[in-house]
């Protein structure tokens, strides 16, 4: 059996689609909370990767201005972070 997860002690946030054939939400978070990070679902986005057609994926550009945001770090709008 693997070990369970431990918090990572940097900040991070864990986002997770609700179909997922590969993590369920319920496996997304138990890792979140071992890791003592939130969960953010994304509803039926498949899983989460370049084969998902998401191409610019907003919604992942939105979730990763507000992470950076929360850490109180510049977000620079030209880079579109």
């Amino acid at each position: 059996m693997a070990d369970e997860p431990s918090p990572l002690g940097v900040s991070a946030v864990l986002i997770a689609s609700d179909n997922d054939p590969y993590c369920k939400v319920q496996a997304a978070g138990k890792l979140a909370a071992g890791w003592a990070v939130p969960l953010v679902t994304t509803g039926l986005q498949g899983h989460i990767n370049s084969d998902s057609n998401l191409d610019l994926w907003p919604l992942g550009q939105d979730l990763f201005k507000c992470f950076v945001a929360g850490l109180g770090l510049p977000i620079d709008p030209k880079q579109g972070r």
